[in-house]
């Protein structure tokens, strides 16, 4: 574990004022914690001014059982403003952040490997908080393993 001291956290969140900077303060990561607080822009207006982007989310996540594809091309700000809409809702959702490429191997990933990583997350982070769980949270899981399908 690498600790950084305040001074250097504080020096690290300083915005760049010349181009010789934007290097240092530019990274190929999605902005979280307090680099959010310090970097984020919100960029609605330029995007598209009817089109809210944190607002839409909040929206499709009032609907039961919704379903939301959040897409774009690398780079573009996806993680960042879910990042965002997360952190400006910590307070009334439990929220369970993972990459996939880190729990999984991506190559020979298949439907069944996500919902057990899912699972699996959810229960580490429900208990890590001291989060009472049913074992019938579980029983959808395991009721889609119950049957085996073989086909040749």
């Amino acid at each position: 574990m690498i600790t950084v001291s305040k001074r250097e956290s504080q020096m690290a969140l300083k915005k760049a004022s010349n181009l010789t900077e934007v290097r240092r303060v530019c990274k190929a990561k999605p902005l979280e914690g307090e680099e959010l607080d310090f970097f984020f822009v919100e960029t609605d207006q330029a995007r598209d001014p009817h089109q809210r982007t944190r607002k839409r989310l909040e929206a499709a996540f009032e609907i039961e059982d919704a379903r939301v594809l959040f897409y774009g091309h690398r780079g573009c700000g996806k993680s960042t403003e879910l990042n965002k809409f997360l952190a400006e809702r910590q307070k009334e959702w439990f929220c369970i952040k993972f990459s996939v490429l880190d729990e999984m191997n991506i190559v020979s990933a298949r439907a069944e490997d996500l919902i057990l990583t899912i699972a699996d997350r959810s229960l580490n982070r429900a208990e890590k908080e001291g989060l009472p769980l049913a074992d019938s949270l579980l029983e959808p899981v395991l009721e889609y393993f119950k049957d085996v399908v073989k086909t040749e």
